[in-house]
């Protein structure tokens, strides 16, 4: 076959229309006139579909691939022969449209290092490499049928289906192997001779690291996801009203003292999230295992990546730098050096830090409650009506104004007990209320923020002193202004001013022992938002529940970081391809649990834009225009 006509350069000559029309038979051989085609051009870049008098058109004003020179689309090397029932049967192609995914997805896999003429690699006939390979035999796996006559299933996408079945559902490699009945022998190679096991010893400990760069890669590979990255620089409002990060003044600061780095909004910054990070019990020696990570960030920060852009059909040079940390107050020791315990633990207030070491401070048990805390209170010589005082050689102390009866408690629990917030909103408090004990179990962190913000003002409303509940109460609205949406300036320089004086009023409430340095944290909360933004992209709780989902990757407990990595590894691979099957249950996308119908189109962007809800009585619900958001 003839393919040096085709490739000519010059698209008015008789040569190039003479290699459009082999071409054409070529692809067109096994079809009929109606049908269509992946289009070649450089335009459609055989991901398009079109008919023949279309792909004709096309091949002539814009040129076939220059790259394309291994007609795998158009069945040159993707029909196979099986032997069934001692009869040579020729494997055709899958249908289109299952064809058309499968190839889609490579062809973002792989974006424009192969597949186009512009850079530097280029799928050639003799073209040996690795990369050429790999993508070579792809593209056969996705193009062979399961079994002659299949239409359903390529061999590529029938793996594909089996691993997202697997993780979905939990399902353990030795559940998948004898369902699908595979049998292996291990270190048996392919011509039947056995391999010795490698004795090598087995390390204490291993580092498994995934790379970032070819994470940030693939946020650009699929269109919605490449055109959410730039939200921040297209669409977002610029009122003065803190709304993302992008608004924060620790983000405009980094693009005053880089103009470079801000000229491209496709330049990612990135938050490190060191919650639950603590392997091996590395405590101060953590610094070891960043160093792949820092490693990578600097080289992405000084060189960047190579990056090919879906939405605006280009490639460029991809730029990352680190804001900030997202991590507890101990784990914020651990990265900074900063000494989170003692008089100075504060490291905004430094040596200003205000500490009192108690004399009788030691609390045993739950309770702050109790004679150690009441001797304290008259070693400092306050809260005179607290004093304890020995009778026949034993002490008495009164109760503090915020003990409740056990008629109280029961009051609140009673509230808590009938509850009832939106789906996922929190958890069912009511499921930790325990009337008979009058006590609360299991909460939470994001339980307990719930509480604090929005429910503890109505559960005590006439049942402590007015005093505790007026502080309790500003308190509350402190945390639920400071957690909002959206943020303005002079809402944050008023919460700065008050929450000084709500925590006066606690002092004259509560005891000593309850103000700890956390306590004293709380009066910086309003300048951390003004230099991060919004404290949703900031606080614990989603990192929370992804450390639970990675929990439930353990397979084998005695490996159980082994196990997270490759549970990890084998579902984001299974997350990207599955936006490719259409029909079948996604990862990215699972129904949720009180779905009823389809009463919202499906979103295929970043989950941060995905508008959540469902519909009240016979109300319809619909997907938020880019003007409301």
């Amino acid at each position: 076959m003839d393919k040096t006509r085709i490739s000519c350069t010059d698209r008015l000559s008789n040569v190039y229309e003479k290699g459009v029309k082999n071409f054409l038979q070529f692809a067109f051989k096994d079809k009929e006139p109606d049908d269509e085609i992946p289009c070649p051009c450089k335009t459609c870049n055989n991901v398009l579909y079109h008919t023949r008098d279309e792909v004709e058109d096309h091949l002539i004003f814009t040129r076939i691939v220059p790259s394309y020179t291994r007609w795998l689309h158009h069945g040159e090397f993707a029909a196979k022969k099986q032997k069934t029932n001692n009869n040579e049967v020729e494997q055709k192609d899958v249908s289109r449209e299952q064809r058309k995914d499968i190839f889609e997805m490579i062809n973002d896999i792989v974006g424009l290092d192969i597949m186009d003429d512009c850079t530097e690699v280029n799928f050639k006939q003799d073209d040996t490499s690795e990369p050429t390979l790999k993508f070579s035999k792809l593209l056969e796996d996705a193009a062979q049928q399961l079994y002659p006559g299949c239409e359903t299933f390529s061999k590529l996408s029938l793996i594909i289906e089996i691993f997202q079945i697997k993780c979905l559902h939990g399902l353990s490699d030795k559940a998948v192997d004898s369902t699908l009945k595979w049998k292996s022998v291990e270190g048996q190679k392919a011509n039947g001779t056995t391999q010795r096991k490698a004795e090598n010893k087995v390390p204490q400990k291993v580092l498994r690291y995934f790379p970032l760069k070819s994470r940030l890669q693939r946020l650009f590979m699929t269109s919605e996801i490449a055109s959410d990255m730039t939200w921040h620089d297209d669409r977002l409002s610029k009122d003065g009203v803190l709304r993302h990060p992008t608004d924060s003044e620790a983000w405009k600061q980094l693009d005053m003292s880089n103009p470079g780095f801000a000229k491209d909004p496709r330049n990612v910054r990135l938050d490190l999230a060191a919650d639950g990070m603590n392997p091996f019990a590395s405590r101060n020696n953590i610094d070891v295992y960043l160093e792949p990570l820092i490693d990578e960030l600097r080289e992405l920060w000084f060189c960047g990546v190579n990056t090919y852009d879906a939405s605006r059909k280009e490639n460029f040079c991809i730029r990352v730098a680190l804001l900030w940390t997202i991590n507890d107050f101990s784990a914020y020791a651990n990265l900074s050096g900063w000494n989170t315990k003692g008089a100075l633990a504060c490291p905004l207030c430094n040596k200003d830090t205000p500490s009192t070491r108690l004399k009788y401070g030691h609390i045993e048990g739950k309770t702050k409650d109790n004679l150690n805390v009441c001797l304290d209170l008259k070693e400092m010589g306050i809260r005179k009506d607290l004093h304890p005082t020995q009778r026949d050689e034993r002490w008495y102390y009164p109760t503090v104004c915020y003990t409740l009866s056990p008629d109280e408690k029961s009051k609140v629990c009673k509230f808590l007990k009938k509850v009832k917030v939106p789906n996922s909103y929190s958890s069912n408090i009511s499921w930790w209320v325990k009337s008979e004990d009058r006590k609360i179990y299991g909460l939470k962190s994001h339980d307990s923020h719930i509480l604090l913000e929005q429910l503890l003002p109505f559960s005590i409303r006439g049942v402590v002193p007015n005093n505790v509940y007026d502080a309790i109460t500003e308190l509350s609205i402190f945390f639920r202004e400071l957690c909002s949406k959206k943020l303005r300036i002079n809402v944050l320089d008023q919460l700065a001013t008050q929450i000084p004086i709500t925590l006066s009023k606690l002092e004259k409430i509560f005891l000593p022992t309850f103000f700890d340095v956390m306590v004293n944290l709380v009066v910086h909360l309003p300048r951390e938002a003004k230099l991060a933004g919004p404290v949703k992209y900031r606080w614990m709780y989603p990192i929370e529940r992804f450390l639970r989902s990675l929990k439930f990757y353990i397979r084998n407990i005695n490996q159980p970081e082994g196990s997270i990595a490759e549970g990890y590894i084998v579902e984001e691979s299974l997350i990207f391809c599955s936006r490719y099957l259409h029909g079948s249950v996604k990862g990215y996308n699972r129904m949720d649990r009180n779905y009823e119908n389809n009463h919202v189109d499906p979103y295929n962007g970043l989950s941060i834009f995905e508008q959540k809800g469902s519909p009240l009585l016979k109300d319809k619900s619909r997907n938020l225009e880019e003007f409301e958001r």
